[in-house]
Order: structure tokens, then C-alpha cells, then sequence
């Protein structure tokens, strides 16, 4: 699946020790939906003035095990 966001892919990073992936407002809820099905919950956050969206993984998500559920998303 290719994600229909206008950015390339997601990006991920650790902020303040949490894992959050800056998505496209489009694909969010599905992201939030793929990582939650691979046991890591998480919170959307919208911003509709920009359109931009973000999602924070709950408390205990490891990077390495985000970027590999991330990538079987964008494959």
C-alpha cells in the first residue's frame, strides 16, 4: 500500500522519549488503525488549519519495532 499523503513517506522520531510519526492528514487514522493491529497503540493528533497530522505511539513503543510496522504499511 502506498500511503496517499503528500509527504514521502512518514517520518518517525523519538520526541521527549516518546515515538510519534509525522503522517498525512489523509492516512492517519489508518496508521493509527496498522499500528494498533501490531499491538501499539497510539493518538492521533490533527491540526486542521495546516492540514498536518501526527501520531503518538502509547508509552513503550520501540523505535526499531515502529520503523519495521511503519515499512510493512508503506510497502
Amino acid at each position: 500500500m502506498t500511503p496517499s499523503s503528500t509527504l514521502p513517506a512518514p517520518r518517525v522520531q523519538a520526541r521527549n522519549g516518546q515515538v510519534v510519526i509525522d503522517v498525512g492528514w489523509d492516512d492517519a487514522d489508518r496508521l493509527r488503525c496498522h499500528f494498533r493491529r501490531h499491538g501499539l497503540p497510539g493518538t492521533v493528533n490533527l491540526d486542521p488549519e495546516t492540514r498536518e497530522a501526527r501520531l503518538e505511539l502509547w508509552d513503550g513503543a520501540d523505535l526499531d519495532a515502529v520503523r519495521a510496522i511503519l515499512k510493512s504499511w508503506v510497502s
